[in-house]
């Protein structure tokens, strides 16, 4: 009897061990990220025949439709989240922790387009973000799969969208741009994540910003630049993504090629790897990106090689009156290739009308800062996208207590948005909205997308907020102990179901904003500011005797020995004045394309040197138009 009782009490010993190894065990790997305070995080819970075994964990929650893949443990808890999510699930288990280098990990992807359970490479991505609690992740699949139905693909990111506890910023902004045209922008899917067998709560899987067939269909060099293996007979005319942010600055020249422009636009060499400074592509990046820059700064939107050029020098940004000190200094550029064309002949211009409205509707903290890409083809215009990185936008307020809930005020012309950084006081938007052409396609533009795609965004809204509230809530439980409600802006709580009306709010007053100063076209370019037409110019078009359109100039400059023409920017012709200031010029049916056309007329001397507004370089031309 005595030797039974000590057999019993050695198992029950036994038994509570056990549980209690258990229960260590599941905190152990609640987290496989580098830098957590338990050493052993990350241990994997399963062995590698585990991986792929026969097991299977149904749901104790009574939810008959959830089950945890073959092979795959999870922790309770966590199978009580899943029960409940509208979203398909990755599994991830790791050995070690993650960190900024690749390892080795064991995924499987569930309810996605296409299954996958196989093992992957992993590392930490992002640059402030990598060190939140909740940080992102870049996965390199060891076979290429269809995991959103955009087509088979070895590399995807995972955005842990953890400053927007709507946790639906990035993927709305996403789709709104691809909806109004700019398909290289990555498609994406919201999904929950486990990691090492615990809930690590909503992320967005998203197609990885590179040369493809599936994200940015340009010639891909692949590794030519890295091995020296250049083929000769293509020319180095494209075939590149740049990409901007004010981390290129302090970047060594050892880890990225950089191309800055004399205004300090920071753009590097995303693609192709191994691009130098001595290369004919990266020479060819250079030259058509400045050129392109200093046609947005001539007086009339062309590049003119040799004119005086400038760059751009920024001091400090001054909190009295909001603006940067700067000032400019003669730049020695003269690069003839692109001598006389418009702006809209270097870059495709609907793309940049979409940007516009990428940053205008969103509002966002990072727009035209960081995460700016651009791309072009061997023997096609530049275009810039993808569009990328909208946690930030729509009033977000939830890092470093920075004020961006603004909803009357234009992104493009608020200086307080261009505090951080030089460069944002003379970025590309600002100097495109002082072209009344880019204006009038902007106002064309959102006629077209204001009841169908812009309203499509803010119905997402609603529907993501009842689709993922139980994810969302989830979500909440997990990182809420992250969250800095001293820092959110607005009246509703710093939680998912506070965010997705805050969001509501703020896209539903942008609306009303944007829809006033679209009420007409003089309107918006009122509202924006950044062109004051003539009235020493004067425009009347007139109908001749065969049908033909033409116009008759009138300017009241003594300067003014002739007129330049602009026709939707890139018919340009120049007249000769009368001793009374007067031209006339016909207008050929094939320059009048437009269902409406932009007409302008820049005031030019006897010897065709532009006449300007003031003696600032940077200032425009004396100008006018009128629209048929």
């Amino acid at each position: 009897m005595k030797k039974l009782y000590l057999i019993i009490i050695a198992m029950l010993m036994a038994l509570l061990i056990s549980c209690s190894n258990t229960q260590i065990s599941s905190q152990n790997t609640s987290s496989g990220v580098a830098g957590e305070s338990d050493g052993n995080a990350g241990n994997s819970s399963e062995s590698e025949e585990d991986f792929s075994d026969d097991e299977s964990q149904g749901d104790d929650s009574g939810n008959t439709d959830f089950t945890v893949p073959q092979g795959i443990n999870i922790s309770e808890e966590t199978t009580n989240i899943l029960s409940k999510t509208t979203l398909p699930v990755i599994y991830i288990n790791t050995d070690d922790h993650i960190g900024d280098e690749y390892i080795t990990a064991k995924v499987v992807c569930s309810g996605l387009s296409e299954d996958y359970s196989n093992t992957a490479q992993i590392k930490l991505r992002g640059n402030s973000t990598r060190y939140r609690d909740k940080r992102p992740y870049r996965l390199k699949l060891d076979e290429k799969a269809d995991l959103i139905g955009s087509g088979s693909n070895k590399n995807w990111v995972l955005l842990a969208n953890d400053i927007d506890h709507s946790l639906i910023r990035n993927k709305i902004t996403l789709d709104f741009a691809r909806a109004i045209g700019m398909e290289t922008t990555s498609e994406s899917e919201l999904v929950s994540v486990v990691l090492n067998g615990v809930y690590d709560g909503v992320y967005q899987l998203c197609e990885q910003i590179r040369v493809s067939d599936e994200s940015v269909n340009i010639y891909d060099w692949k590794d030519s630049f890295e091995t020296g293996n250049v083929d000769e007979n293509v020319p180095q005319t494209g075939g590149f993504i740049l990409e901007a942010d004010f981390y290129t600055f302090n970047k060594p020249d050892s880890e990225i090629t950089k191309v800055i422009t004399a205004f300090k636009q920071p753009f590097y060499f995303n693609s192709p790897d191994g691009v130098t400074k001595d290369d004919a592509l990266y020479e060819y990046a250079y030259n058509y990106i400045q050129s392109f820059e200093y046609a947005l700064h001539s007086g009339d939107y062309i590049y003119h090689a040799y004119e005086t050029h400038y760059e751009g020098i920024g001091d400090h940004f001054s909190w009295n009156d909001w603006v940067w000190r700067s000032s400019t200094k003669e730049y020695d550029y003269n690069y003839d290739a692109y001598d006389g064309m418009h702006y809209s002949e270097l870059f495709d211009i609907e793309q940049l009308v979409n940007n516009f409205f990428v940053c205008e509707i969103s509002n966002n903290w990072d727009s035209m800062k960081n995460s700016l890409f651009l791309y072009k083809d061997i023997d096609s215009l530049a275009c810039i996208g993808p569009e990328w990185d909208f946690d930030w936008a729509y009033g977000n307020r939830n890092m470093y207590n920075i004020y961006t809930d603004v909803r009357d005020e234009w992104h493009t012309t608020n200086d307080y948005f261009t505090n951080e950084q030089y460069y944002q006081s003379v970025q590309w938007n600002r100097y495109l909205i002082r072209d009344p052409y880019f204006v009038l396609l902007v106002y064309d533009k959102y006629n077209e997308i204001r009841d169908d795609q812009m309203q499509a965004l803010l119905d997402s809204v609603s529907d993501y907020g009842s689709l993922l509230k139980s994810d969302g809530e989830a979500n909440d439980a997990r990182w809420g102990y992250t969250y800095t409600p001293e820092y959110y802006a607005g009246e509703y709580p710093d939680d998912f179901t506070g965010s997705i009306e805050a969001l509501k709010s703020f896209i539903t007053d942008r609306y009303s904003w944007m829809d006033e100063q679209f009420a007409s076209y003089e309107t918006l370019l009122k509202s924006l500011g950044a062109y004051i037409p003539s009235n020493k110019i004067r425009i009347f078009a007139n109908e001749d005797s065969s049908g033909n359109t033409g116009i008759t100039v009138k300017i009241s400059d003594q300067r003014a020995g002739k007129a330049e023409i602009q026709i939707n920017g890139v018919n340009t012709e120049i007249i000769t004045l009368d001793e009374n200031g007067s031209a006339t010029y016909t207008l050929g049916n094939d320059m009048l394309i437009r269902n409406t056309n932009m007409i302008q007329v820049h005031a030019l001397t006897d010897e065709g040197e532009r006449i300007r507004e003031n003696d600032d370089p940077d200032s425009l031309c004396m100008s006018n138009y009128i629209i048929l």
